[in-house]
């Protein structure tokens, strides 16, 4: 019960804490002699003893990363996150995050571990992990600056679709098909334009069903009309035109990506199928090839980003396609003719066989036996 004070030889390392009572280091020293008495009374004599202390500074924590302080560091939606870790305790409370309104990134806390994992491509978001003083540790602070950036792909016509992240940037995009010179179809999970697709052919264009008319005299035909920009818009099923031959691979960079679901066009009875199976079977379907309206046989297929057709009836069906500009100005495809692959010879109204169609009425026997006249102008 006797009260008992304390003394310092170094009070500015090592004194007492007037509120606690208890010793406090206030900054790091060597040989610091406190020095405690207690007061005499009736029954006890005054007392005293000194011991000495060294005080050492506090730990710096030691932050654990792969993100650099320096620079703005790349996060690619897809990949592994990142983490921020500390040899000192952390808690949710020990962080700020500034600049992520776009919803750029998502965190999460446990382990003593902060994750960092991108979701949405773009933006800069600026991490700010700051710690407060405590007993052990100074105080720190770190600042990383993140960006975002879209997955990467690769897309095969014989392999199934590869888009897993429905609405996102995809930072590129690769398509390994080629397109011959001419008309052909396309589908794409993605918008794009035909200018990015035949970079410097100021010829191509892309042309999407307007319309199919029907008469006795010429029958079908199938009625494209150029679309303004050359805009081609996700999963819509497209008629194209090149002037030259674009190789595999054609690279596609900073695009958004839709889930693949091809779309249809359907016009008086002619449906317009975008196509993303691999080795779709074309038996009974009108198809593109060599810049015509061809009908497939029973062995012919066609592969994933591209487009068929199917019409009311195949049976003794003329066909003409034409290209719409919008100002008048029509190209004529030509009539629609059988896959070549099945046909078995081509003869003329007076019996002789023919290398190839000529103009008026040819008698044309496929592979599987039938035989069906075709007119030709």
């Amino acid at each position: 019960g006797l009260a008992v004070t304390y003394t310092s030889n170094n009070p500015a390392v090592l004194g007492v804490d007037e509120n606690t009572g208890k010793l406090k280091a206030l900054s790091a020293g060597a040989d610091i002699a406190i020095t405690a008495t207690q007061q005499g009374n009736y029954k006890y004599n005054e007392a005293s003893i000194t011991r000495y202390f060294t005080v050492i500074s506090k730990m710096d924590a030691t932050v654990n990363t792969s993100l650099s302080e320096t620079g703005t560091n790349t996060l690619t939606i897809g990949r592994s996150p990142v983490t921020i870790g500390s040899n000192a305790t952390l808690t949710e409370s020990n962080f700020t995050i500034t600049g992520n309104e776009g919803g750029y990134i998502e965190t999460s806390f446990a382990s003593n571990t902060l994750t960092f994992t991108p979701v949405k491509a773009g933006g800069n978001v600026t991490i700010i992990l700051s710690r407060a003083e405590d007993d052990s540790y100074n105080a720190i602070s770190k600042t990383y600056t993140l960006t975002v950036q879209g997955p990467s792909v690769v897309l095969s016509p014989t392999i199934a679709p590869k888009i897993q992240y429905p609405e996102t940037v995809y930072s590129q995009i690769t398509l390994q098909r080629t397109f011959n010179a001419g008309h052909s179809t396309i589908t794409l999970p993605f918008d794009t334009r035909i200018n990015a697709l035949a970079v410097g052919d100021t010829s191509a264009y892309v042309a999407q069903l307007e319309l199919v008319t029907y008469n006795k005299a010429d029958e079908y035909t199938l009625y494209f009309k150029k679309v303004e920009n050359g805009t081609i818009l996700a999963n819509q099923p497209y008629l194209i035109y090149l002037s030259q031959i674009v190789d595999s691979p054609i690279v596609f960079e900073n695009v958004t990506a839709v889930q693949p679901q091809a779309a249809d066009v359907t016009k008086n009875g002619w449906t317009m199928h975008g196509n993303y199976t691999p080795g779709t079977s074309m038996n009974g379907r009108y198809g593109i090839a060599g810049g015509r309206l061809c009908l497939g046989s029973s062995n012919a297929k066609i592969n994933a980003y591209t487009a068929y057709f199917e019409a009311p009836t195949t049976q003794n069906v003329k066909v003409r396609v034409a290209v719409e500009d919008g100002g008048g100005n029509t190209t004529w495809l030509g009539e629609a003719i059988e896959d070549e692959e099945a046909v078995e010879a081509i003869y003329g109204l007076d019996g002789m066989k023919l290398g190839t169609m000529k103009k008026g009425v040819n008698i044309v026997r496929q592979k599987d036996g039938t035989v069906k006249k075709v007119w030709k102008k």
